[in-house]
């Protein structure tokens, strides 16, 4: 059984099956952006000119970042979440995308969660990562 596709755009969006605590925990969070020369701090709602420009002058129409920690929410042991995000990186090298670190958390920093951004992907794929890694969600840029 894979798990259900929602996409929101607003909190108010929700299903009733997914669980509103984590939903808040989700539109919250940092979602930060590791390039060679730049770090970007991403939240949801708000513009973000740099990342824009960046992606404008590569050519990138989208970003997603997907990690492979903590399936559904669940904390996993680090060496855990290690391996999973091996195989995570395995899975993108094959896309043949631009790709690199990013790390997800609360605004406060807590529940660290590190992944991969990946430019040029679509919401499919990203979605299909996201599912793959049994992740409540993933990040899309687009």
């Amino acid at each position: 059984m894979s798990i259900p596709r929602v996409i929101l755009t607003i909190p108010e969006d929700c299903p009733e099956w997914l669980d509103r605590s984590l939903l808040n925990a989700y539109w919250g969070a940092e979602y930060r952006v590791f390039t060679e020369h730049e770090e970007w701090i991403l939240r949801h709602g708000e513009p973000h000119l740099s990342l824009e420009k960046w992606m404008q002058l590569r050519g990138f129409s989208s970003l997603a970042i997907v990690t492979a920690c903590n399936p559904g929410s669940v904390l996993l042991e680090d060496a855990e979440n290690r391996r999973r995000n091996a195989a995570l990186e395995q899975d993108i090298r094959l896309l043949g995308l631009p790709f690199g670190p990013a790390l997800n958390q609360s605004a406060e920093g807590e529940w660290p969660e590190p992944g991969f951004w990946i430019a040029g992907i679509s919401l499919e794929e990203a979605v299909a990562l996201g599912v793959r890694f049994g992740q409540n969600g993933v990040v899309w840029v687009g």
